[in-house]
């Protein structure tokens, strides 16, 4: 037991620092951003007070400069929530002595790289080298649907999983209304 706490411990410091990193990527690339557009409208002739403005619009209506920065960080919390629930599904998964692992591909838009996937089983150590869903190694990177199971999943439960993108939108249809 102490050494699966240590091993969730263990996964949630990487968690809270790859967080942080791309926070401070996404900041550090919006500094420069802002910079270059100053620079670029004090050299046009634009006044101080104009600059302002224009960077008030921006970030009032997410505009090329602070929308991206939003988009930036909308991303990466959405990635640490699943990363943070592939951590806890891992830490689930080793308390209960699973091994392997099969690749489940969601969703009517698969990439080629996940598609060559779709079924495979494998050690959960071996999806960790060649590449978890939405670690960034296919096609699709962070936008991928797909999801690493317990070979023993239910054919029930794996349809679930292949019908989440489209259960998402009728949820959102219904509850838009």
């Amino acid at each position: 037991m102490p050494e699966a706490d240590e091993q969730l411990n263990e996964g949630l410091e990487l968690l809270e620092i790859v967080i942080g990193g791309r926070i401070s990527t996404s900041a550090s690339i919006t500094v420069l951003r802002l910079d270059e557009l100053i620079n670029t409208m004090l050299k046009s002739g634009m006044s101080k007070e104009a600059i302002k403005g224009v960077l008030l619009a921006d970030l009032n209506e997410g505009g090329r400069i602070f929308g991206e920065f939003r988009n930036s960080i909308k991303n990466t919390t959405g990635q640490a929530v699943t990363n943070a629930s592939f951590e806890a599904e891992k830490f689930v998964y080793n308390e209960k002595g699973i091994e392997s692992f099969m690749w489940v591909s969601a969703g009517n838009n698969v990439c080629p790289d996940c598609a060559a996937r779709a079924g495979r089983v494998q050690q959960y150590n071996y999806w960790e080298l060649a590449g978890l869903p939405r670690s960034g190694f296919s096609v699709c990177g962070a936008n991928c649907n797909c999801r690493i199971v317990p070979e023993s999943y239910s054919e029930e439960k794996i349809t679930e999983i292949k019908r989440r993108k489209e259960r998402k939108k009728e949820l959102e249809m219904k509850f838009r209304k």
